[in-house]
C-alpha cells in the first residue's frame, strides 16, 4: 500500500513539474490562437481579402530574435521563440501597409 502511494506521489510531482515548465509555451500558443481568431473575425466583418499589415514579416523576425535571445539564455529557447513570435505578430499587426492604387 505504501509503495502505491509513493508511486502516485512521484507521478503527481512529475506531472505538475511538466505542466509548470511548459506553462509559458502553452500561454504563448493560446495568445497566438486568440490573435489569429480575432483577426479572422474582424477581417470577415470588414470584408477585406488582402492583408494590409506586416503580420507574417513581424512573426518571422520575432521568431529569429526569439531564437537569438533563447540561445543566449540556453535553457529557455522554446519560451523565447514563442514570446518572440507573439511580439512580432502583434507589432506586425500594428504597422499598416500602404495600399497602392493598382492593388485595390
Amino acid at each position: 500500500m505504501n509503495s502505491i502511494l509513493n508511486f502516485i506521489h512521484v507521478a503527481g510531482n512529475v506531472l505538475l513539474h511538466s505542466i509548470r515548465t511548459a506553462t509559458f509555451c502553452w500561454v504563448a500558443v493560446a495568445l497566438v490562437v486568440a490573435v489569429l481568431v480575432i483577426r479572422g473575425v474582424t477581417q470577415k466583418k470588414s470584408g477585406k481579402k488582402q492583408e494590409n499589415n506586416y503580420c507574417l514579416e513581424g512573426m518571422s523576425l520575432g521568431m529569429c530574435f526569439g531564437l537569438l535571445v533563447g540561445t543566449m539564455l540556453e535553457n529557455y529557447i522554446g519560451v523565447a521563440i514563442s514570446i518572440g513570435m507573439i511580439v512580432g505578430l502583434v507589432v506586425g499587426m500594428l504597422i499598416l501597409r500602404k495600399v497602392e492604387s493598382g492593388d485595390k
